[in-house]
């Protein structure tokens, strides 16, 4: 990706994020997301980048108040100060089917910091478990300096909030390379991994470890509630080191900066919508990432 193009998309989702709110209250309930991403026409991309809104169901102009109207552009300061007309997109992508999907808020309790649900998993029983960070599904046993749990060995219940449900740590840890937990959804649950959009995960491989040093330069998709959705970046490093409380990571992957508070856990994609694996945190410079295969290692059920 040229560097005009990937400024670009930034702009257009600082713009995004600048409105996002009041986008919510003005054009209602039926927009679910706002997001940077090539405007199509029928079922064609187009070469440029729209602004998109994601909508439960489309409706036409004529059955909509005027003030809910997405208009077909908007204003955006781009390049040198000046304004340039950005196209919009409205595509359909319905509504969750579940109580709880890819980047609903994850807290320890109610009054946790949120994070983010990144994936659905299986296990051979068909229960369904949400895959996040150790230290947003675990906060309180993480500052009380445990850094591991287990339902299955003793350790009693600890409950966690996905979206507005209360539901419960399974396992988790905190520990040299890795920080994961699985949640326990429920048993027998009809669920896919639903992409905003309505792609899907790539549920029947992930990039292995360890990472190999190829992946520099390639492009991952980042689904962060703070962006408001997907967002598109190189990989910068495979094997970024970093030095956090009790424990040193040796080989996480980085991307520039672009993740922020409530972002530990996201979804990371790559080509084919193959798993990298999930948001850990960032410095001011980068977005660091858990490889999913060291994930695997410790949690090995199939992606749902």
């Amino acid at each position: 990706m040229h560097t005009s193009t990937k400024n670009r998309i930034q702009l257009l989702q600082k713009f995004i994020n600048r409105y996002l709110s009041r986008w919510y209250i003005k054009y209602g309930k039926n927009v679910t997301g706002v997001r940077v991403d090539k405007k199509r026409i029928g079922k064609k991309s187009q070469n440029y980048y729209s602004i998109v809104f994601n909508v439960v169901k489309k409706v036409k102009k004529k059955d909509l108040p005027k003030k809910q109207i997405i208009p077909k552009h908007f204003n955006v300061v781009i390049e040198n100060n000046k304004k340039k007309k950005i196209k919009t997109d409205v595509r359909q992508t319905g509504e969750f089917k579940l109580h709880s999907g890819i980047m609903d808020v994850v807290r320890d309790g109610r009054n946790g910091n949120a994070g983010s649900l990144g994936l659905f998993l299986k296990d051979r029983s068909d229960n369904v478990f949400g895959l996040t960070n150790y230290h947003v599904a675990a906060e309180t046993l993480f500052h009380r300096h445990i850094f591991s749990y287990d339902v299955t060995s003793g350790d009693p219940r600890h409950d966690v909030v996905v979206g507005e449900s209360i539901c419960r740590l399974h396992i988790g840890t905190f520990e040299p390379d890795l920080d994961a937990a699985l949640i326990f959804l429920g048993s027998g649950i009809n669920i896919t991994n639903e992409l905003p959009g309505g792609d899907y995960v790539n549920n029947s491989s992930f990039i292995d470890g360890p990472i190999p040093v190829t992946i520099r330069g390639k492009m991952v998709s980042l689904y962060l509630p703070s962006q408001g959705g997907r967002i598109d970046m190189h990989i910068e490093d495979h094997q970024a080191p970093l030095s956090y409380g009790p424990v040193e990571f040796k080989a996480l992957v980085t991307v520039n900066r672009c993740s922020d508070g409530g972002d530990s856990g996201s979804l990371v994609l790559g080509n084919k919508n193959m798993v990298i694996g999930i948001v850990l945190g960032g410095d001011d410079d980068f977005t660091y990432i858990v490889p999913y295969y060291k994930i695997y290692d410790f949690f090995p059920l199939d992606i749902a």
